[in-house]
């Protein structure tokens, strides 16, 4: 798991439309599957990653033991995904219908907190939405068993 978390070139990451929250506290739920890293730097790389991703109310309840996908929306799960982005910095980052429960204008606040703070990270998108496109520059159009690469 490591490896597929690793930052640098071999670093990929997946975030799917319900991200997965273990039992524990909130801050093992963000890390997941890494272990939690304990040092005053990683807590205020967290600390500044929640503001970012909005969750900064949260904060607070950082080691709070919870069934945590029961308590956050699906909405603030997929936050915590785009948290995890954030903290892990990944090379690659596909997302997967990941910005589902968010409305237009956070789904784009997103996208651009991973180009501002991870610019040289490819990110593949699969999703419904129109507003996609806007957020990319490429489209992977498959059709009858060929594909086609088209700028957006």
């Amino acid at each position: 798991i490591s490896k597929i978390f690793s930052s640098g070139k071999e670093g990929k990451l997946f975030l799917s439309q319900r991200p997965y929250l273990p039992l524990g506290t909130l801050r093992q739920a963000i890390y997941y599957p890494l272990e939690v890293e304990e040092n005053s730097d990683a807590e205020e790389s967290l600390k500044e990653v929640m503001r970012l991703a909005d969750l900064e109310k949260f904060i607070d309840r950082l080691d709070e033991v919870d069934d945590w996908s029961r308590i956050l929306s699906l909405g603030e799960q997929q936050r915590i995904a785009f948290a995890r982005v954030l903290l892990f910095k990944p090379h690659w980052i596909f997302l997967d219908e990941s910005t589902s429960a968010l409305d237009e204008p956070r789904e784009k606040i997103m996208y651009d907190l991973i180009r501002k703070n991870l610019p040289t990270a490819g990110i593949i998108s699969v999703g419904h939405r129109s507003t996609l496109f806007a957020l990319h520059d490429k489209e992977l159009h498959l059709s009858g068993g060929t594909w086609q690469l088209r700028n957006i």
